[in-house]
């Protein structure tokens, strides 16, 4: 879309956009939902998933209140890129920023999301964010974020498209979600697991024998937990394998390589990575699984996570499918303990049952296939959001 130079006016965030201070008391504020950064998917601006106030324990982040309309940014690791619009009132953290247009006149209100979903800010968000393990931003770090703003006119214009690029994001994620559905339902059905997970696991099934997570595991290492205290990171030291260097399938994410010093990370000798070896996240996310592939050999790991080493690079595959389950998932979600900071003991992970097919090899197929099928669904999604980013991309330049 062509612009004059006296039509649009180049702005700061801060300028059109402020953040909502409305603090309440989530146990007298009469409000019955609260979303948590689980909640928000990223690149999408609907909110499908919430909480319901009184089910547990918040914790004393959960003070701000939201209204319809306005619009939820996730400021820890914005890499990612979590903007939702809501459109029920509710509580939120104070770690999501609840945001409105500060100047309906130049900004329209059902603009800023589209705004704030543009590559440019989201590059500007990731580069002003601060710290390694748990990087952020404030909102500072975005008020001085530079744009090109059309006029209102020109807003409302464009709007119509926006939303059906918005649509079309969110058929293609609803792809993805029902592919991460059968993936957890599927591989449950190929261990023959039940529906309701428990620890005496029992298979009656013949060709299947149950052995504990230890048992499965290189006898010479033990399962182990990382390094407890990773410290300040360094330029030149040991790489450090953290629960955001993965996602909730086991693949690498875009995130820097943290890197301590050789004598931090040898305080958790027992947690140096060798390819093939399995890790499994066991405080605040539980259950999520990677499998350290060569280039990693070496690495070591900070408390979040544990390390299962694997001699068999079928074994670490079976183990990594297994936990992508339904039923581990849940399990693990019964198990874990502690509110603030849920975690699952070293001990409870060790004797965790595992069924072991002795037709191996046609198992984990299945396994691929299934894993195969959220990576198309995931590839649809990807290339739906790239000829909408450049669309966008046109409507604000």
């Amino acid at each position: 879309m062509a612009r004059g130079s006296a039509a649009w006016t180049r702005v700061k965030f801060g300028e059109v956009v402020r953040q909502v201070k409305s603090k309440v008391d989530p146990e007298t504020a009469g409000l019955e939902r609260y979303v948590a950064g689980e909640h928000m998917d990223t690149d999408n601006l609907r909110i499908r998933r919430w909480g319901e106030v009184g089910d547990g324990y918040l914790g004393p982040a959960f003070h701000m209140r939201f209204k319809p309309g306005q619009v939820l940014y996730g400021s820890r690791r914005t890499y990612l890129r979590k903007v939702a619009v809501a459109d029920f009132e509710g509580i939120c953290a104070n770690t999501t920023f609840v945001l409105e247009s500060s100047d309906p006149t130049r900004l329209l209100p059902e603009f800023l999301p589209f705004v704030m979903q543009t590559e440019a800010f989201h590059e500007h968000s990731k580069r002003e964010s601060k710290g390694s393990v748990n990087p952020y931003v404030n909102f500072s770090d975005l008020a001085w974020y530079e744009f090109a703003l059309p006029p209102v006119e020109e807003q409302r214009r464009v709007l119509p498209m926006m939303a059906a690029s918005t649509y079309v994001l969110q058929e293609t994620l609803s792809l993805v979600t029902a592919a991460k559905t059968l993936l957890r339902a599927g591989l449950s059905r190929l261990f023959l697991l039940p529906t309701i997970p428990r620890r005496n696991l029992v298979t009656a099934s013949p060709g299947w024998q149950v052995k504990s997570l230890e048992e499965l595991a290189d006898p010479s290492r033990p399962i182990s937990y990382g390094v407890l205290k990773p410290g300040e990171p360094v330029n030149e030291g040991v790489p450090m394998l953290r629960v955001m260097d993965f996602d909730d399938y086991g693949r690498r994410t875009d995130t820097p390589v943290l890197r301590v010093a050789r004598a931090v990370a040898d305080t958790s000798s027992t947690t140096y990575c060798r390819a093939g070896d399995l890790v499994v996240s066991v405080m605040a996310t539980i259950g999520r699984t990677f499998v350290v592939p060569q280039a990693m050999d070496g690495w070591n790991m900070n408390r979040a996570l544990a390390l299962v080493p694997c001699r068999e690079a079928q074994v670490a595959r079976l183990l990594h499918a297994y936990f992508q389950s339904g039923f581990v998932q849940s399990l693990l979600s019964a198990e874990k303990i502690g509110s603030a900071q849920p975690r699952i003991n070293l001990a409870d992970l060790r004797t965790l049952p595992v069924p072991v097919p002795n037709a191996l090899d046609t198992v984990l197929e299945n396994c691929d296939r299934l894993f195969a099928t959220l990576d198309h669904a995931e590839r649809r999604h990807d290339q739906a959001r790239a000829v909408v980013s450049q669309l966008r991309a046109r409507a604000l330049s």
